[in-house]
C-alpha cells in the first residue's frame, strides 16, 4: 500500500476508533460528570502502561523486524520466539503484580480502595492483552495494513459496545469495566487471524528458543518503547493526579475532555502515518529517499493540521455541547494553549521518528526522558498558581523547546540537505 492508500484505509479504522472513544467518553460524562471522565482517563492510561510495562515492550521491534525479514522465514521466526516468549514471561509477572497488590494500586491510581476487583480483574486478563499487541504488530510489520487497521477498528468498536452495555448497566464502574472486555474479545480475533495467515511461522516460533542475539535487537526498542509509555501514559497520569490533589476530580476532567478532543483530531489526521512511516523509513537507507519521504508528510499533514486545529477552536463550546454536556464548557479556554501545543508536537513528529527506525537510542531515550521530566516539575510548580490551565501552557511550551531540539538534531541532516550542497558547490 502506498502512503495515500494507507492513510484512507487509517483515516477511515482511526475515525472508526477515536470516534468510539468519544461515544464512550459521552457516556460516562453522562453517569458520573466531568469528574468521572477523569477517573476513566485514569483507568484508561493505566491499561496503557501496564500492558506496555508488562510484555507489549517488542511492538515497535516487531514491526521494524517483520518488515525487514518478512522474506527470511527463519529470522522472522527467531526475531517472533524472542518478542513472543520474552513478552509472555514479563505479562505473567505483571500480572502476580496486580494479583498480589490490586487494593494498594487502586488507591495509588484512582484514590480509592472500592474499585480494587477492577485491577484484580486486569492482573487476570493482562497476558491476553499483551497477546493481542503483538498479533496486531506482526500484521502490521507483515504489510498486512488493511487487515490491521479493520482489526483495530473492530477493537474499537466492541470496546464501544462494552462501555456503553456496562455503564447503562453499573455506572462508571461498569463503563471501567467495559475497558477490559473490547480488547480482549477483539483480540480473540486478532491472534485468531494472524495464526491463520503466518501459522507456519508462528509454529516454528513457538518451538524454537530465545535468542540472545534477538534479545540485544529487540531489547533497544524495548528502551525505547518503555521510555513512550512515560510520556503517552505516565505522564498524563501525573498530571491528572496533580491536579486531583491540587484542585480536585472535577477540574481534571475537563483537562480529560481537551485532551481527548485533540487526540481524535490528531489522530484522525495522522493515521495512515504512524503505520506507514515506521516501515516505510526503516526499509530506507539513503539519505535523500528520507529527505522525500519526510517533505510528503510536510506537505501532506501540516496543511490538514493547522486548518483542523483552527475548526476546532473557533467551534470549541459546541463541540464540548456535542462530545459531553454542557457541564464541561468551562474547559473551553483551555483549547487555544492546547492547539498551539498540537501544532508544535506534529511539526516535529516525523523527524522524531528518525530516532526509532535509526536507533539513534540514546538521543530518543534522553530526550524525552528530560521532556517527561521537565513537563512534570513546570507542572508541579505552575498547578497551584494557575490551576487547570498550567498543562495546556506547558504542554505548549515543551513541544516548542522539543521542535527545536529535534530540527537541530535530526532535520537539518535531512530536510535541507540538498540545499547545503548547492550551496557548497556553488562556493
Amino acid at each position: 500500500m502506498n502512503l495515500l492508500s494507507t492513510t484512507l484505509w487509517s483515516g477511515i479504522a482511526t475515525t472508526l476508533r477515536l470516534g468510539s472513544g468519544l461515544v464512550v467518553a459521552k457516556m460516562v460524562v453522562m453517569a458520573g460528570g466531568p469528574a468521572a471522565l477523569a477517573v476513566f482517563g485514569q483507568f484508561q492510561n493505566f491499561l496503557v502502561l501496564i500492558a506496555g510495562v508488562s510484555g507489549a515492550l517488542f511492538q515497535s521491534g516487531i514491526v521494524k523486524y517483520a518488515a525487514e525479514h518478512r522474506d527470511n522465514k527463519d529470522e522472522l521466526a527467531g526475531m517472533l520466539a524472542t518478542a513472543i516468549k520474552l513478552s509472555t514471561i514479563i505479562a505473567l509477572a505483571g500480572s502476580a503484580v496486580l494479583l498480589l497488590f490490586h487494593k494498594e494500586i487502586a488507591n495509588l491510581v484512582l484514590h480509592q480502595s472500592g474499585w480494587s476487583s477492577l485491577f484484580l480483574v486486569t492482573g487476570i486478563l493482562l497476558p491476553l492483552l499483551v497477546t493481542n499487541g503483538i498479533a496486531l504488530a506482526l500484521l502490521n510489520g507483515m504489510g498486512q495494513i488493511r487487515h490491521y487497521l479493520l482489526l483495530n477498528a473492530l477493537t474499537a468498536f466492541i470496546n464501544m459496545l462494552a462501555v456503553v452495555i456496562l455503564s447503562l448497566w453499573n455506572g462508571v464502574e461498569g463503563a471501567l469495566y467495559g475497558l477490559l472486555v473490547g480488547p480482549i474479545l477483539a483480540g480473540l480475533v486478532s491472534v485468531g487471524y494472524a495464526v491463520r495467515i503466518h501459522g507456519r511461522v508462528l509454529s516454528v516460533a513457538r518451538h524454537s528458543t530465545i535468542d540472545r542475539a534477538w534479545i540485544k535487537r529487540l531489547g533497544q526498542f524495548a528502551i525505547m518503547s518503555l521510555t513512550s509509555l512515560l510520556t503517552y501514559a505516565l505522564l498524563p497520569m501525573a498530571i491528572r493526579d496533580e491536579l486531583v490533589n491540587q484542585i480536585g476530580w472535577q477540574e481534571a476532567g475537563y483537562w480529560q475532555a481537551v485532551w481527548q478532543v485533540s487526540g481524535a483530531y490528531l489522530g484522525i489526521l495522522t493515521a495512515g502515518f504512524s503505520v506507514y512511516y515506521l516501515p516505510k523509513l526503516s526499509r530506507l537507507t539513503l539519505d535523500e529517499d528520507i529527505r522525500q519521504e519526510m517533505l510528503a508528510f510536510y506537505r501532506t499533514a501540516m496543511p490538514l493540521v493547522l486548518l483542523t486545529g483552527g475548526l476546532v477552536y473557533l467551534l470549541r463550546e459546541p463541540l464540548l455541547r456535542l462530545l459531553y454536556s454542557d457541564k464541561l464548557l468551562p474547559a473551553a479556554p483551555l483549547f487555544v494553549w492546547q492547539i498551539v501545543g498540537d501544532m508544535l508536537k506534529i511539526s516535529s513528529w516525523v523527524m522524531s521518528y528518525m530516532l526509532v527506525t535509526k536507533k539513534m537510542t540514546a538521543w530518543y531515550i534522553g530526550s524525552e526522558l528530560a521532556f517527561v521530566g521537565l513537563t512534570y516539575l513546570a507542572n508541579l510548580v505552575l498547578i497551584p498558581i494557575i490551576g487547570v490551565l498550567s498543562p495546556v501552557i506547558v504542554y505548549a511550551s515543551m513541544y516548542a523547546a522539543y521542535a527545536v531540539f529535534i530540527y537541530l538534531l535530526v532535520g537539518r541532516r535531512y530536510l535541507w540537505k540538498r540545499k547545503v550542497n548547492l550551496l557548497s558547490t556553488l562556493v
